[in-house]
């Protein structure tokens, strides 16, 4: 395990003769509470043919002290000076990634142990398919469910036409040359940056959702306070107006695009609208499952 500080860059690494076959990206920031679970849901794979690649996104908890511990020859950990947010932490990793295959996991999630086998093999027997992703099994300390999501390549697009987030980006595994031709993430984007990559990856890409549970995803399953849904909201709509720009005239900043009277009016009343309603279905799940 090497460490060392390093800038955020966008610059894919070449694939090497004797290279492994995944690159795992994993960027974490003051997660140090989960970190450790979601590093050994690597190590443990069934399929032994992975790199780690970490990048420490700045953290101030004892994350530095957890990644100090990996003694695996696989892992590798790069350590950014200041907090840079998810995207231009991901590129990081992907600048040093080396597989022909990129494995997204995330800092507080737990991929099954079959994932990396399961993907590959469906990978390597179809070469039309530049995406794979899984169903997932969100969690919290109370509750559990089931999300799943489209499986086959028409139905994922046209979610995605929709606005709708079509496949499960913490459970995907990606050809690494879609990051070379199309581009890796916006670090304009602190929220929605999944989004926004797959929005471009449609456009030229096949997805496929495997019918397999193979990600445990973290999240609270509960209400979204009001000042961070919009936010999400601003990010998520930015993602949809870069998705459908050419180039001419040049792309807004996601700060010009959210002060636009239009976005505003958008997040302030249909995304109001849409936060009663998820809030509710949260209320609803959390008190059903409780019983």
């Amino acid at each position: 395990m090497t460490s060392r500080p390093v800038r955020a860059t966008s610059t894919i690494a070449p694939t090497r003769r004797g290279s492994p076959v995944v690159t795992a990206v994993m960027a974490t920031y003051n997660n140090a509470l989960y970190l450790q679970q979601a590093i050994d849901s690597v190590v443990h794979q069934t399929f032994a043919e992975w790199e780690l690649v970490i990048v420490n996104d700045g953290s101030t908890d004892e994350t530095a002290a957890i990644l100090a511990r990996c003694d695996d020859p696989r892992i590798t950990v790069h350590t950014l000076p200041n907090n840079r947010g998810r995207s231009a932490a991901r590129n990081v990793a992907l600048s040093h990634a080396t597989g022909r295959y990129i494995a997204i996991c995330d800092s507080d999630d737990l991929s099954h142990a079959r994932r990396f086998e399961l993907q590959v093999a469906f990978l390597d027997a179809h070469p039309d398919i530049s995406i794979v992703s899984a169903y997932l099994r969100a969690f919290s300390t109370a509750t559990t469910t089931r999300l799943e999501f489209p499986l086959d390549s028409r139905s994922i697009q046209r979610r995605f036409e929709a606005g709708k987030m079509g496949a499960a980006h913490g459970a995907s595994m990606i050809r690494t040359e879609c990051f070379r031709h199309a581009g890796v993430y916006c670090e304009e984007l602190r929220s929605a940056e999944d989004f926004e990559l797959f929005l471009r990856f449609v456009q030229h890409y096949r997805f496929r959702t495997l019918p397999h549970v193979l990600l445990d995803y973290r999240n609270s399953l509960g209400a979204v306070p009001l000042r961070l849904w919009r936010e999400q909201s601003r990010a998520h709509r930015y993602a949809l107006y870069r998705s459908r720009r050419t180039a001419v005239p040049p792309v807004q900043t996601q700060e010009e695009f959210s002060r636009g009277w239009r976005t505003q009016l958008a997040v302030h009343t249909i995304d109001m609208l849409r936060l009663a309603r998820f809030s509710l279905k949260a209320h609803v799940f959390s008190h059903y499952s409780a019983r």
